[in-house]
């Protein structure tokens, strides 16, 4: 991190301090493009000039501390220039200090509070709630007052330790893969390929960028974080996924312990038709017209007809029709009634707290346990998963054991 911000005129500026008055020796000292030359012992002091310049400064072209342009005898300027060279001095010594504050402050608003520091890498603030800002946005739906704290406090605290992860895996990609042009190019092929596409989605370059600094988002940080994403799936994908292997043993295990998860439950893809209270005069006037529409499907009318035509239910304009996982998550009574009924069935009206209910079964699908033969690629992706999640775990503590971490403090 660069303390000074114009190391130029720090170094033009602390050049042009002359220590030989206390230490009794000759020496030089530089002024921009001027030199000015003391010797104490015969106390005779001469200013070579620029030719390009009429006048000289310590800061360049601000006319703050200005010399004549001639050759001056030390001699008879001796007490002038002490007392000029002192309040030079103070003069140096204040303008210094208020560079290095003006510098620090500039830096602070630019980087922001540091909450921790990975190897020689720092994590803002700004990062962590940059990173938190979608999911805390839930916690402030879900939760108030006390509540809501101790959950932001939770989210805050987990966004950094990934963070933390994610720094240790970045820097240990770098070192790998900076030394590796034949993969460093194959990364920034795959991040061009990665950001035309997303240029190709919104029409232009000049649109993307646009719609990236509306959204609060800076272009190039954005692309930087891309590549090291790819850095580090590489990194993985070499040194963590490349090594696990799922056999054919331990799919047929994990099926033997796990089958009542297989088991397909039994339901029945059904027809609805739903009369609301509020939409007759009385409850007993929509009892009535339930029972005579749920006549009419008995003796045969067609039952989507009805829908059509009588259904004020959510699914009315799709035929009133529920399929087999829909149905078992409907409320407790409509979807008992619902299991109850065989092919082509209609069931009897059903009451909840908003109307009445006709139901029909389109169709009905027992009880099954999947075939083994079905279920091996989805068991092998499940436990390629699990141990790539544990495989990935051992190789960031691994990093970890080998990294100096300190949190400065928590986020907030």
């Amino acid at each position: 991190m660069k303390l000074f911000g114009n190391r130029g005129a720090l170094r033009k500026s602390l050049n042009a301090i002359c220590h030989s008055k206390h230490s009794g020796r000759a020496c030089s000292t530089y002024v921009s493009n001027e030199t000015l030359r003391c010797a104490q012992g015969d106390r005779r002091w001469s200013i070579r000039h620029s030719e390009r310049s009429e006048e000289s400064s310590i800061f360049g072209d601000s006319s703050v501390v200005s010399l004549p342009q001639n050759d001056i005898n030390c001699a008879g300027f001796s007490r002038g220039l002490n007392r000029w060279s002192a309040v030079f001095l103070l003069f140096l010594i204040v303008t210094v200090l208020l560079l290095a504050q003006t510098t620090l402050t500039a830096e602070k608003r630019y980087v922001g509070t540091i909450v921790a520091v990975v190897n020689d890498k720092i994590i803002t603030e700004r990062e962590v709630h940059r990173r938190a800002a979608v999911v805390i946005g839930d916690a402030i739906k879900k939760y108030k007052g006390e509540e809501l704290q101790r959950r932001a406090n939770e989210i805050l605290t987990e966004v950094l330790n990934e963070l933390i992860d994610r720094q240790l895996l970045v820097q240990k990609a770098h070192s790998i893969i900076d030394e590796n042009p034949f993969v460093m190019d194959e990364i920034e092929k795959d991040l061009d390929a990665f950001v035309d596409e997303a240029v190709d989605e919104v029409g232009s370059l000049s649109k993307f960028y646009e719609i990236a600094i509306k959204d609060g988002i800076n272009p190039t940080e954005k692309k930087m974080e891309l590549k090291d994403d790819l850095m580090v799936e590489r990194l993985l994908q070499d040194f963590v996924y490349g090594k696990i292997s799922i056999s054919p043993k331990d799919v047929r295990e994990y099926y033997q312990e796990h089958r009542d998860e297989f088991v397909l439950e039994g339901s029945v893809k059904m027809a609805q038709i739903m009369l609301k209270f509020s939409s007759y005069p009385s409850e007993e006037e929509t009892w009535k017209k339930a029972e005579e529409i749920r006549d009419r499907a008995l003796k045969g009318e067609d039952f989507k007809a009805l829908v059509e035509e009588f259904s004020e239910g959510p699914r009315a304009s799709k035929g009133g029709v529920w399929e087999f996982d829909e149905v078992l998550i409907l409320r407790e009574n409509i979807r008992r009634a619902a299991l109850g009924l065989e092919k082509g069935e209609i069931s009897e009206i059903v009451e909840t707290g908003n109307g009445l209910h006709i139901l029909m079964a389109e169709d009905v699908r027992l009880i099954k346990e999947t075939d083994f033969a079905e279920l091996q690629g989805q068991i092998k992706s499940r436990l390629f998963k699990q141990k790539t999640t544990k495989k990935k775990r051992e190789y960031i503590n691994k990093l970890k054991k080998n990294a100096v971490i300190r949190i400065v403090k928590a986020a907030k």
